[in-house]
């Protein structure tokens, strides 16, 4: 699996800097999700990665993310399943915006 992240806005919440941002997901899924890192959302570290509850992709299904935030990788599920996406699901067309805590 690969992605690409957008940046849409940016603040600061105390100590933290908020980025909001689009992910844009290509090729399959790998088991566990995408990894992504603080040097790609221009942070040292992340403290969240809050995705948004409904993710669009292609056709007429929902679908959900979330943040492990012990592997520091992206999950995705089905929706209506509520099972994480199979290994080797294609990814075409599905994106996300999330809002990623960090410093």
């Amino acid at each position: 699996m690969a992605h690409t992240t957008a940046f849409v806005a940016q603040e600061v919440e105390g100590i933290n800097t908020v980025k909001y941002v689009t992910i844009s997901f290509s090729g399959t899924y790998a088991t566990g999700g995408e990894a992504v890192t603080a040097a790609e959302f221009g942070l040292a570290s992340i403290e969240s990665v809050q995705p948004n509850l409904a993710v669009s992709g292609a056709g007429t299904t929902v679908y959900n993310a979330r943040f492990n935030s012990s592997t520091s990788k992206i999950q995705l599920y089905v929706a209506a399943a509520g099972a994480e996406f199979a290994n080797g699901a294609s990814l075409t067309d599905i994106t996300l915006t999330a809002r990623v805590v960090g410093n």
